[in-house]
C-alpha cells in the first residue's frame, strides 16, 4: 500500500495535493479499521459457545487487536507526518514566491 501511495505521489502533476489526499485517505482508512476492530469484538465472541473456548478466543482476539492497533497508530502517524510535510512545503513555497 505504501508503494502505491509513493507511486501515485511521484506520478502526480501536483505532488503536494496528491500527498495531502493520500494522507487524508490513509488516516480515514486507519481510523475506520480501528473502529471496526473495536466494534466487532463482542459480536464475534458471542458466536463462540463453550466458556473455555470463549476465553481462548477472547485472548487471541485481544492479542491480534493489540498488534493491529500498533499498526494503525503507525499508519496514522505516517499520515499526519505527510500532512505536516505538505503544509510546511506549502508555507515555504509561498514565502519563496514573494
Amino acid at each position: 500500500m505504501g508503494a502505491l501511495a509513493l507511486l501515485s505521489i511521484a506520478l502526480a502533476r501536483r505532488w503536494r495535493t496528491a500527498t495531502t489526499l493520500v494522507a487524508i485517505g490513509w488516516i480515514a482508512t486507519s481510523l475506520a479499521l480501528a473502529l471496526v476492530v473495536m466494534v466487532s469484538r463482542e459480536p464475534l465472541m458471542r458466536r463462540v459457545d463453550p466458556e473455555v473456548a470463549r476465553t481462548i478466543a477472547d485472548a487471541a482476539y485481544g492479542l491480534a487487536a493489540r498488534n493491529l492497533y500498533y499498526e494503525i497508530a503507525i499508519a496514522v502517524g505516517v499520515g499526519v507526518l505527510m500532512l505536516v510535510v505538505s503544509a510546511v512545503t506549502l508555507a515555504f513555497g509561498r514565502r519563496r514566491a514573494r
